[in-house]
């Protein structure tokens, strides 16, 4: 397992732009690129679709679920228009339902508790990163 992840402070981000983008459509964009980097330079899968699933926020056709989906789209035609102006090709987006009980989304829900934690506090013990830490190919903080 490889894991690319992305950390958005919201309380930093609150105080450094007036009108921030949505942390969700921000991590979403980072992960993508990296991905994509990791994809195309460790890999050498230039070809290939990978799957992104997102847990669902909402309920059936939640509103946060739909702006989501809409800036995949805008991320895959158009690099989603914030420093980016190529599209990132190569991904197809799955939000899933909680219930579904899917064992990527488990394991995400296990592993960003220590990575966003390693964050916040960067000096206290973490064995849980410590863990997880020589599985992490990229890992984003913003801002």
């Amino acid at each position: 397992m490889t894991i690319v992840a992305a950390v958005i402070r919201k309380d930093l981000l609150a105080q450094r732009y007036i009108r921030p983008k949505s942390p969700y459509e921000l991590a979403l964009l980072f992960c993508m690129e990296r991905a994509r980097e990791y994809l195309d330079e460790v890999v050498n899968d230039t070809v290939g679709t990978t799957h992104i699933i997102c847990e669902a926020r909402g309920g059936s056709g939640a509103k946060e679920d739909k702006e989501l989906e809409e800036e995949f789209k805008k991320i895959a035609t158009d690099g989603g228009g914030l420093l980016r102006a190529s599209p990132i090709k190569g991904f197809d987006l799955l939000i899933a339902d909680k219930k579904s009980n899917m064992p990527g989304l488990q394991i995400a829900d296990l592993i960003a508790r220590p990575i966003g934690l390693r964050t916040i506090y960067p000096d206290q013990q973490n064995r849980a990163y410590d863990v997880i830490a020589p599985k992490i190919w990229d890992r984003k903080v913003f801002p």
